[in-house]
């Protein structure tokens, strides 16, 4: 657990440094108003990332329990093909779907829905790659994998900005550094697993229930995303363009700690799977897990309430400086959902996928909430804290009434 978590960490955070560098310079290159056209289009993205997260889930748990590489080749070839031609209809309904999506987020060029629809194609691969390396725990190479994958957009947004493509140079910075990174992949997985395997499997024999247990991620991540995108998308809906970069703002640097403290996430849900399949407690590494995220939301959240303003102009500069009262009480809202994510991960490490019945609601409570009070940025954040912190309570419910310890060994 401390050693995986440290690699993982490590890459993490030279990942994470790469991405923010790269919020950050497009807020200063873009200003306020394009760049809360980019964070719109990256909600989206988001939401089309769903699939991805899912799949992620899905493949780091068949992996991390089962023992043969050439059945591990075989599921990772038979899921390529899978995704390339299921990914080909989505990227299809997408582009369809321009028309009333240009109208949600006021963006009116197909160019950039067209290049959003590419990565995304592209990304499902670039998961897939990524999820053998971790169902493996080979997390030196997953860590250089995540880095090359985040610093590479840096650098050829730079490329595609300086020669004054503006928010189409971000876009289309994500479609290049995407197909490096599908090729870097290939390259990686290569002494593991080879795609060139012969030989046919079945995807329902190879996993015991997976196609449910594929909806109840799918659904579980659907959950998930629209936590922290739902509140971008209206904020830009409801709020004048320039509140709406604002708040764009605030999200980036309040997911410092969601993406500081996932890494630990991404550590426990195979040793917990593991010892699930090896009828082993696994309880001690959820809450392990649990306090070491606390620890690192906690910190970087006290940082926030200190020194918003330095934050704030530091990393966005000073454009950005009337946002600053907001992001302590931001921060609270993302260290809720960085609680929430790693318990509703463990649930799925575990296979209590039940636990989706109890999320939707809260999904619809912040959506309708937002849509009654939205005439501040301060209100939407209030919206965000009420729901996660009700999810919180029922998830921490759920786990006393149906999986601690007493109510596993029954």
């Amino acid at each position: 657990m401390v050693s995986g978590s440290l690699v993982i960490l490590a890459g993490s955070v030279f990942a994470n440094l790469g991405a923010y560098l790269f919020h950050l310079l497009m807020g200063r290159y873009l200003g306020p108003i394009n760049y809360g056209i980019l964070e719109s289009l990256i909600s989206i993205a988001y939401f089309l990332g769903i699939a991805n997260s899912s799949l992620n889930l899905i493949l780091v748990k068949f992996i991390s329990q089962e023992t043969s590489k050439e059945k591990i080749s075989l599921f990772v070839r038979k899921i390529s093909q899978k995704v390339g031609l299921w990914g080909l209809v989505a990227l299809g309904l997408f582009l369809a779907a321009f028309p009333l999506l240009k109208n949600l987020v006021m963006v009116s060029s197909f160019s950039l829905f067209f290049g959003l629809g590419i990565f995304s194609y592209l990304s499902l691969f670039l998961v897939i790659f990524s999820a053998v390396l971790q169902g493996l725990m080979k997390f030196r190479r997953l860590s250089f994998y995540n880095i090359f994958s985040s610093w590479s957009k840096l650098f050829m947004a730079l490329i595609f900005i300086l020669l004054g493509l503006k928010v189409g140079g971000a876009i289309a910075a994500f479609v290049v550094a995407t197909l490096l990174s599908v090729f870097l992949g290939y390259v990686l997985i290569k002494k593991n697993v080879c795609l060139n395997i012969s030989g046919e499997i079945s995807l329902r024999n190879s996993f015991v229930n997976i196609w449910p247990y594929t909806r109840a991620v799918f659904f579980s991540n659907l959950t998930l995303v629209s936590f922290f995108t739902v509140d971008i998308i209206l904020a830009r809906y409801f709020l004048s363009p320039i509140q709406a970069g604002y708040y764009a703002s605030l999200a980036i640097l309040g997911k410092i700690i969601f993406f500081a403290s996932n890494p630990i996430s991404q550590v426990m849900f195979p040793l917990v799977s593991e010892k699930q399949a090896k009828k082993e407690n696994f309880h001690k590494i959820l809450w392990q897990s649990f306090l070491i995220v606390l620890a690192i939301s906690g910190i970087i959240l006290v940082i926030y309430f200190i020194v918003p303003g330095l934050m704030i102009s530091l990393l966005f500069g000073k454009n950005y400086l009337e946002a600053s009262g907001f992001l302590g009480i931001f921060a609270i809202f993302i260290t809720l959902y960085s609680l929430c994510s790693l318990l509703i991960n463990f649930f799925l490490s575990i296979s209590k996928t039940r636990i989706i019945i109890f999320m939707f609601p809260f999904v619809f409570l912040q959506i309708v909430l937002i849509c009654f009070w939205h005439s501040s940025i301060g209100q939407i954040i209030r919206v965000d804290i009420i729901t996660l912190s009700l999810l919180f309570i029922t998830l921490l419910v759920y786990y006393l009434k149906n999986v601690c310890p007493s109510k596993t060994k029954t």
